[in-house]
């Protein structure tokens, strides 16, 4: 079962034309630390959005806004390390990051934890703490 991740947003203008965000948007806030800007620097970067897409940079944005406590970004950061986009795969990383995702009420984060409970993935199988999440 694959897990589930956090997608960015896209604004509708008129009746079907899209906008979606370039990178050139969210850099100088990402840079001053605004964690918001940060997860979008990394979807703009995952998608290539206004730069070359890269998911090893996508995965440098999305730690250090889930740092800041962006809980999507958590979500991410842990699918990252669950299927080793841009980061080594690492199954006990990716619970960590789910389980703040989790922790923050983050509803997707809360059932990637869950299936990591119930798979025993990262942590040791307990299926009643997976019915917890």
């Amino acid at each position: 079962m694959q897990g589930l991740k956090s997608t960015p947003t896209v604004e509708l203008v008129g009746e079907d034309q899209l906008v979606i965000p370039t990178a050139d948007k969210y850099r100088p806030a990402a840079k001053s630390g605004d964690s918001t800007a940060q997860y979008n620097l990394g979807c703009c970067y995952e998608h290539g959005w206004g730069v070359e897409k890269s998911r090893t940079e996508a995965a440098v944005w999305f730690r250090k806004s889930a740092e800041g406590g962006h809980a999507e970004a958590q979500l991410n950061l842990g699918w990252y390390y669950e299927s080793g986009w841009g980061v080594e795969r690492d199954l006990l990383e990716a619970r960590v990051w789910y389980s703040k995702a989790a922790e923050q009420g983050n509803a997707v984060g809360q059932i990637n934890l869950a299936r990591f409970y119930w798979s025993g993935w990262g942590v040791t199988k307990d299926l009643q703490a997976a019915a917890r999440w």
